[in-house]
């Protein structure tokens, strides 16, 4: 009777295919396949060779130009609506920082609310300062073609470094709030100024001389719709290739001498969101 029952065994593992055999077993061993990646070299797409590049013949910076500057912090307002902590997350134009900064810890806030009770929170607020740019020059202005080999990064301007004990500061998340802090009453002033200011720019010129398109490298956010505008009236000598004028980028380097008056801002706009501290 066993003898027969083992004969259906075998027979029934014969006959299905699925049935792993003792030689059949598998066994994962990794086996290095060598193997040779092509190489890639790096290629700049603002990079066209010329014979001659671009020369500049004149960089006129336009007068009297209304801007507006935005200046966003992350403040920290306890649940008696003080403003403890003003961590500021962009820098859009030289000597603004500080007044803003000053203005916000001098503000009163209604608290954000969580549960019907009044809590502290970390809470991100933008300020629209408007004024002036008098005028101003481009100096130290370099020209250059493009690095054919490496593509052109933007570079951010430099913040204030935080505070290591600001994460610490017991804080309701966003999420859980049912009211978001508002200001009582806001409003910075920025005195009138005069300042260097360190640029890069890519600029494409064109056939005639004039620039077609920017993209900035390293420029200040609330200084850049004065360059955009400014640049529709520069000129240059054109690049040429055998002979004929042609369409070229180049990086433009150099200083801006700026004068500008007070900027002003009445009002701040809270944000449901909270860059800083990053936990």
């Amino acid at each position: 009777m066993h003898a027969a029952i083992l004969l259906v065994l075998l027979a029934v593992q014969e006959g299905n295919p699925k049935v792993e055999k003792p030689w059949e077993r598998k066994v994962q061993l990794p086996v290095p396949v060598p193997m040779e990646l092509p190489a890639v070299p790096p290629i700049n797409p603002f990079f066209s060779p010329v014979d001659q590049q671009p020369s500049p013949r004149q960089t006129p910076m336009r007068k009297d130009f209304n801007v507006t500057v935005a200046a966003t912090f992350a403040v920290y307002i306890e649940k008696n609506g003080t403003c403890r902590r003003a961590q500021p997350i962009t820098n859009p134009f030289p000597g603004v920082l500080e007044p803003v900064r000053q203005a916000l810890l001098e503000t009163e806030f209604t608290p954000a609310k969580a549960f019907g009770q009044p809590v502290a929170t970390w809470v991100d607020v933008s300020a629209d300062l408007r004024g002036e740019v008098k005028e101003g020059r481009v100096a130290q202005l370099l020209v250059t073609l493009p690095d054919p080999g490496e593509t052109p990064h933007v570079e951010t301007p430099p913040l204030p470094p935080g505070d290591a004990k600001d994460g610490q500061l017991p804080s309701t998340a966003l999420e859980q709030l049912s009211a978001l802090p508002a200001p009582r009453r806001f409003s910075a002033k920025v005195p009138a100024q005069e300042f260097r200011q360190p640029f890069k720019l890519l600029a494409e010129v064109g056939t005639d001389g004039k620039v077609k398109r920017l993209v900035f490298l390293a420029c200040p956010e609330g200084l850049r719709s004065w360059v955009l505008a400014s640049a529709g009236s520069w000129l240059f000598t054109p690049a040429h290739t055998k002979g004929s004028p042609t369409t070229a980028w180049v990086v433009l380097a150099g200083v801006l001498e700026t004068r500008v008056g007070a900027l002003r801002a009445e009002g701040l706009r809270v944000s449901r969101t909270s860059s800083y501290p990053v936990r």
